[in-house]
């Protein structure tokens, strides 16, 4: 089981959301791709380093949840 296989045990899949929280914060919306790319990275640089932290953190909650059924359900964790 590796983290790009399974987005359950890949820290980023968690970030996703986080990331596009921030950023539908943002007045006026993005209306081109160049903006939008704008707006995500100054989104991803706005990230707290307490956040990247818990999402590492949380990797062995993960496992052993993903190891609990077996690898044969998506596991959703809330665990950051």
């Amino acid at each position: 089981m590796w983290p790009a296989n399974s987005s359950d045990l890949n820290p980023i899949e968690n970030q996703w959301p986080i990331l596009g929280n921030m950023d539908d914060q943002k007045v006026p919306a993005p209306n081109t791709v160049a903006g939008l790319e704008k707006s995500l990275l100054e989104a991803w640089r706005k990230t707290s380093l307490e956040t990247l932290q818990n999402l590492t953190h949380s990797m062995p909650i993960r496992e052993e949840a993903l190891l609990k059924v077996k690898g044969q359900f998506p596991v959703k964790c809330e665990c950051y």
